[in-house]
């Protein structure tokens, strides 16, 4: 979300604040990508308790854990309410000489023309992602240009609002989710001296029935479908607007420092997306069913690898682990991961406990056994490769190599043990390798959405998506001769 400086309020910790009479002054501010910033320059308005004593006066006891409540509310000079929410401060300060001041940090902030609760039932919410636009590439107006003797004698342009109806994505018995087409003109009033028209799109998930508590909307819907774009989009920058409207007609903007990557998105990510909405059209409404329906093992590998977009200033063996991990979750989903059925496994056990081996050696096998039911995670990454097929040749052409540089690596890093010498990649290499690990759990999760196989390379291949990525790990898990 783009920085922000709100007008001055008085706040409260009352929801009534324009009646409270221990109201303060403050200015509230916000950066985008860090928690808003609540200045009280002159005042208290979170303080430790005082503790009457006798003969007069008071006492406070201070804490080093600071001062936290849900919320504060606020009434602004242009006669908007705001809520922030989940507010620390580590109290009050001192201006010597002058009076006590305070700063108060809050993590979340909505701001309406009419007071909220904290947790509001909503019934839609409207939500703008970097990049949505391209990636819809709906264009709702016409523009034609007419030469004369290499020179434009006409230029014409054309816009119908009806030609700009929502695209629904997706309908559910709880949710419907639209894409509205937004039209910018400005240039002041017709005629003017010069004109601008520019189209966006947000996104509108209505909730039927009684609706949704924010927090769970939030959590159970808004993170995903946007989790859901940024996958298709193969690029992840932070909301940079939301807003809702309750159950009640209250209509509220949220502001809260969204993770992403920092900037907008370059033109080079806006014109490689892998799975535009033009691609997966009439797939759109399984894939995102099917993505509502991850198992807890596809949920989080989808968290991680579009998390991984983001562009963290992570060390390099963190970067491979926290893909490895992502690969390693996807491997493990849908999959029978007993290596032998229980029947068997007891059958076994009864033959070590019948057996003529000592009670020490039969505990221990026993123990050993029983750990040895699990399929270990080199056969689920075999098993997953395998079941990439074509992609996982498209991207690593030997696949042998790769599951063997993936095993001794993945179990090195994640027990931190020494590379036997011979074995160990360089960082160069192992970054080709980490690439190669997303690429594979990108096609993974692509093939648990009901994408075929060949459309998935097909996809890869047209939009050239992170293609030197692709090239990297090609050349660098080449079939030798």
């Amino acid at each position: 979300m783009d920085k922000r400086e709100f007008a001055a309020a008085i706040w409260s910790l009352s929801s009534d604040v324009t009646e409270d009479p221990n109201e303060t002054l403050g200015i509230l501010t916000f950066e985008g990508d860090q928690p808003l910033e609540l200045e009280i320059p002159a005042g208290v308005l979170l303080d430790w308790p005082k503790i009457p004593i006798e003969g007069g006066g008071y006492v406070q006891s201070h804490t080093a854990e600071g001062l936290q409540v849900d919320q504060v509310y606020g009434f602004s000079q242009r006669g908007d309410y705001y809520l922030l929410r989940d507010v620390s401060t580590p109290g009050p300060g001192m201006s010597c000489p002058g009076m006590e001041r305070q700063t108060l940090r809050g993590m979340s902030l909505f701001v309406s023309r009419e007071a909220l609760i904290p947790n509001p039932v909503v019934r839609s919410m409207k939500i703008r992602v970097p990049g949505l636009r391209e990636w819809l590439g709906t264009i709702p107006f016409k523009i034609s240009v007419r030469y004369n003797e290499n020179r434009s004698s006409n230029i014409s342009f054309s816009y119908d609002a009806e030609d700009a109806d929502p695209i629904t994505l997706f309908e559910s018995d709880n949710i419907k989710i639209d894409i509205n087409l937004l039209s910018i003109r400005k240039g002041g009033p017709i005629p003017t001296l010069s004109f601008y028209f520019e189209t966006d799109c947000e996104m509108t998930i209505s909730f039927k029935g009684d609706g949704f508590e924010f927090n769970y909307a939030m959590e159970t819907w808004a993170h995903r479908i946007v989790g859901f774009l940024a996958f298709c989009m193969g690029f992840k920058y932070p909301i940079k607007a939301l807003s809702i409207e309750t159950i009640d007609g209250i209509k509220a903007d949220y502001y809260a420092p969204f993770v992403g990557a920092p900037g907008v998105p370059t033109s080079l990510q806006l014109q490689s997306m892998p799975f535009t909405y033009s691609r997966i059209s009439e797939k759109i409404g399984s894939m995102i069913q099917s993505w509502l329906e991850f198992d807890d093992y596809l949920r989080n590998s989808a968290a991680l690898l579009t998390s991984l977009m983001t562009k963290w200033s992570m060390p390099l063996d963190m970067l491979f682990l926290a893909s490895a991990q992502a690969f390693e979750a996807a491997s493990r989903s849908r999959v029978d991961e007993c290596e032998i059925s229980d029947e068997k496994l007891e059958d076994r056990l009864r033959a070590i406990k019948e057996s003529e081996l000592s009670s020490r050696i039969k505990h221990w096998a026993c123990y050993k056994l029983k750990h040895a039911k699990w399929k270990p995670a080199s056969r689920l990454a075999e098993d997953l490769v395998g079941r990439l097929g074509d992609f996982a040749i498209y991207v690593t052409p030997d696949t042998e190599r790769f599951l063997n540089d993936h095993r001794v690596h993945r179990n090195a890093y994640t027990h931190r043990r020494s590379l036997i010498k011979g074995e160990s990649l360089s960082n160069k290499e192992l970054y080709c390798h980490m690439e190669a690990v997303q690429l594979l759990t990108y096609g993974a999760i692509a093939m648990n959405l009901g994408q075929d196989i060949a459309d998935i390379v097909a996809c890869f291949k047209d939009s050239r998506y992170r293609w030197n990525s692709i090239y990297r790990s090609r050349k660098q898990y080449a079939v030798r001769p």
